[in-house]
């Protein structure tokens, strides 16, 4: 926008009120507004005031004050002259960022205008326009929402030909709009530009394709990805037959595209379309900023992360210096830096930027709004991986209370509660509660995206995990079966998400007995994964690990030996030695240890895993129970029944706390005590959870021995019965 201030007092002094310019309708840049021929005669004063090199805005501002008071005094405080003087010197307000003394002169000179023109008088429009770009450019979006509405239900009487700024206006509002969650709004105003610029332009002009774009965001937020991918295309087409390089719009397009991709799954398509768009934005700041951000998304090395998070910071930077600035902004900013921050591995600046957009979120809103869930979501979801539950609880039980007092909750807003708080169920042992969740939010996707789609495919396969932590094989195949089915189909055999379930299914056919087949599988994995990740990636170590299992399974002890020795360099250098994929790592070379007779290797291996899992999960956690049920087991085979003892009795409080008494885990941890008590010669004791571990043979009937959740315990159970 072209600011204007004055130079010099005005050489005469004008005795009665003047005729209200009416040369052209809405001539909105008011650079050119205030010094067409006809104005410059009445006001010299006015020019484009950034020419001057040697600009002092409080120099001007100085002068403002000085050129107010004198108007007032001599044509009067409610003159064409004081009105055309107020917006210069709002446009000087703005620039020296006093927001309130801005917002007040503007309100004069729109009073003023009002008076003289009348309030529905269409050249009004140009006072409400340049209001609305003022807030604008002080990032007060709301208010300049509603300055452009005022210009739009100006102009809607006028017959014949609009000027391109009011097109702007109307994309703009939809843009605020949209920002604010007013979707239906929204797109009423970018439907009304469309209609304009197809009877002004003819259906091929490039105007037409950015509203398009813009139209394509709207419906991409309110997650209608038919019509968001429908305005695209068409923008796509337009710009790539105007017989002239790709432009803006076609690179706004096809990130846009990109976004829906990544939303459902298609990450390799989404990936590719964001390569392609980023070099058509690169003179666009903002639009090339934004696709980068959701790029981020699709590439996570740690290049791409760290440049997001620049953006991100740059940004925050920005919107802090405006007094509207509007603590949504903010939060929304802060929310996308949560996000990258995890991904970096930065957990503790992730959950400071999280926080920070819920406060913020809570400040704008009020406490208990439904913006602030996904955050909190996020936030949980942090907790969750860092190992704690009580705050993960807590946040998923308010965002469902939150949500149970809003009308007008999406399914889509419940299945993100139900996703967290299944995973949380998930990681804290309790699979069966998790089952139960899982299907639920497995009812809902597929209300909303029917059964053939990569949503539905993703719970699928944390329902199948699910069940086969509760050794429900059989249950779990079709489920495997069909997410496969659908991730293969549609992105085909080499992607994230393809992966992911063919890691399950392989794990699947091991439990089953058809290792051979489960190896192949996880060969193929592992290709995929290093040319996709990386050699040293997580992903290619925790595919080394099952790899690992697999190889014990065929009793091939020397290269399941090197495949989880390679697993476990790749995940210590990833996560450091307390986390429990190499606590896991750790606690398959103590299997190894174990099967090739050496005992006290795989003891130290499995006190590892122990301290291990202690740390990274806390002494509470049902995989720490597991870990040491095994070091139990590993000490009776050295006779060491003192030593056993207290790693059993851990382990039977933890399962106790986590299972409950009558679970058939706890029941394992029974008739292991039962075990060791009898071996030293304590035989109430024995007689005692033979007792208790009878009682729950009898309600849970098996028809295979129930396997410790670690992935590896079933092994030990299998020991243990030996």
């Amino acid at each position: 926008m072209i600011l204007v201030i004055l130079i010099s007092a005005c050489s005469s002094r004008m005795n009665s009120i003047p005729q209200i310019r009416r040369e052209t309708i809405l001539q909105y840049d008011y650079g050119p507004f205030l010094k067409t021929e006809g104005f410059k005669e009445k006001s010299p004063f006015i020019v484009n005031w950034r020419e001057d090199p040697n600009c002092d805005p409080e120099e001007y501002e100085c002068l403002c004050q000085q050129r107010l008071q004198e108007i007032a005094n001599d044509q009067g405080p409610e003159s064409e002259e004081m009105g055309f003087m107020l917006i210069a010197c709002s446009a000087v307000s703005l620039e020296i960022h006093r927001w309130e003394e801005m917002e007040a002169r503007q309100n004069k000179f729109l009073s003023i205008f009002e008076k003289l023109l009348g309030p529905k008088n269409p050249e009004m429009a140009h006072y409400w326009h340049l209001a609305g770009s003022n807030f604008q450019d002080s990032f007060d979006l709301e208010k300049m929402a509603e300055c452009y509405k005022k210009v739009c239900s100006l102009i809607e009487g006028i017959n014949g030909p609009v000027e391109p700024q009011y097109l702007k206006d109307l994309n703009l509002l939809g843009l605020a709009l949209s920002y604010y969650g007013r979707y239906p709004e929204a797109k009423e105003y970018y439907l009304k530009a469309l209609d304009i610029q197809i009877k002004t332009f003819g259906p091929n002009h490039t105007q037409i394709a950015s509203t398009y774009c813009s139209l394509g965001d709207m419906c991409r937020h309110m997650m209608d990805y038919d019509c968001a991918i429908d305005s695209y295309k068409k923008a796509i087409k337009i710009d790539s037959g105007l017989f002239r390089a790709k432009g803006q719009s076609y690179g706004k397009a096809l990130a846009g595209l990109a976004t829906i991709q990544f939303y459902t799954g298609e990450i390799a398509l989404a990936k590719d379309n964001f390569e392609k768009a980023l070099p058509l934005l690169k003179n666009d700041h903002n639009a090339w900023s934004a696709a980068y951000l959701n790029y981020a998304e699709v590439n996570d090395s740690p290049e791409v992360l760290k440049q997001t998070a620049k953006i991100l910071n740059g940004l925050a930077e920005k919107l802090t210096l405006f007094h509207g600035y509007d603590n949504l902004a903010l939060a929304a900013n802060s929310y996308r830096l949560g996000i990258i921050k995890r991904k970096l591995g930065e957990m503790e600046e992730s959950e400071k930027h999280l926080t920070k957009c819920v406060s913020l979120y809570e400040k704008s809103l009020g406490k208990d709004n439904i913006q602030a869930c996904t955050a909190m979501l996020e936030l949980a979801d942090l907790y969750i991986t860092t190992n704690r539950p009580d705050m993960a609880k807590k946040l998923i039980d308010r965002v469902s209370v939150i949500q149970s007092q809003t009308p007008g909750v999406g399914l889509q807003q419940l299945g993100d509660v139900l996703s967290k708080k299944a995973e949380l169920e998930s990681q804290q042992g309790k699979h069966s509660q998790a089952i139960n969740t899982y299907n639920k939010l497995l009812k809902i996707c597929k209300s909303l995206y029917g059964t053939d789609n990569l949503q539905v495919a993703t719970v699928q396969n944390k329902l199948a995990s699910a069940y086969m932590d509760e050794g429900q094989y059989e249950t779990a195949r079709p489920l495997i079966e069909s997410a496969l089915d659908t991730c293969t189909r549609k992105l085909g055999e080499n992607s994230p998400n393809t992966d992911l379930v063919a890691t399950n299914f392989a794990y699947l056919l091991m439990a089953e007995g058809n290792v051979a087949k489960a190896m192949a599988v996880l060969e193929g994995i592992l290709e995929f994964e290093k040319g996709y990740y990386g050699r040293d990636s997580a992903e290619v170590g925790i595919t080394l690990d099952y790899m690992a299992l697999a190889y014990v399974k065929l009793e091939e002890y020397e290269l399941a030996e090197e495949k989880c020795l390679q697993a476990l360099k790749i995940l210590k250098n990833r996560f450091g030695k307390y986390h429990s994929e190499v606590g896991s790592c750790i606690s398959m070379l103590a299997e190894i240890h174990f099967q090739t007779e050496h005992y006290q290797d795989s003891k130290s291996c499995q006190e590892q895993a122990v301290a291990i899992y202690e740390e990274a999960l806390g002494e509470t956690h049902y995989l720490t129970g597991d870990a040491l049920n095994t070091l139990g087991i590993v000490n009776t085979y050295l006779d060491d029944y003192q030593e056993a003892l207290p790693c059993f009795e851990k382990a039977r409080r933890i399962m106790e706390q986590v299972y409950g008494k009558n679970h058939p885990e706890t029941g394992s941890i029974y008739e292991n005590l039962a075990i060791c008590y009898e071996a030293l010669d304590n035989e109430s004791l024995a007689q005692e959870y033979y007792q208790k571990t009878a009682v729950i043979e009898e309600k849970e009937e098996f028809s295979r021995p129930y396997p410790f959740t670690s992935g590896h315990g079933d092994y030990w159970l299998e020991i243990g019965n030996k």
